[in-house]
C-alpha cells in the first residue's frame, strides 16, 4: 500500500512505463485534486494536487514527461522530416518514464 507522496510518484511511473511498453496509448490517472474524505474529516487517496493546493512529486513527472515528449516529436520532425512513428515514440516514451 502506498503511504506517501513519494511512493505514489514511485508506482505511478512504473505503472505508466509498463503500460506504455505494453503498447497501451493512453494511462488515465483518476484524480487531479483530492475528492475522498475519511469520516473524521481527513482527505485520503492520491491526487496530483492536494486540498491545500500542493502539486504532488507525480504532477512534475507528468509535466516533465509531456514537456520531454512534445520537445521529442518537434526535434525528431526537424532531423527525419516526420514525426516519429509508433515504435519510436515508444521507445523514448518508455525511456521518459523512469
Amino acid at each position: 500500500m502506498v503511504k506517501n507522496p513519494k511512493e505514489q510518484d514511485y508506482y505511478a511511473k512504473n505503472l505508466c512505463r509498463v503500460a506504455l511498453k505494453w503498447g497501451c496509448p493512453y494511462v488515465l490517472y483518476w484524480q487531479m485534486h483530492s475528492n475522498e474524505i475519511n469520516k473524521d474529516g481527513k482527505h485520503r487517496g492520491f491526487w496530483l494536487i492536494d486540498n491545500k493546493n500542493k502539486k504532488q512529486p507525480f504532477y512534475f513527472t507528468l509535466k516533465k514527461y509531456y514537456a520531454g515528449m512534445k520537445k521529442y516529436v518537434v526535434n525528431f520532425k526537424e532531423k527525419h522530416g516526420r514525426v516519429p512513428n509508433n515504435k519510436e515514440f515508444k521507445k523514448r516514451a518508455v525511456e521518459l518514464m523512469k
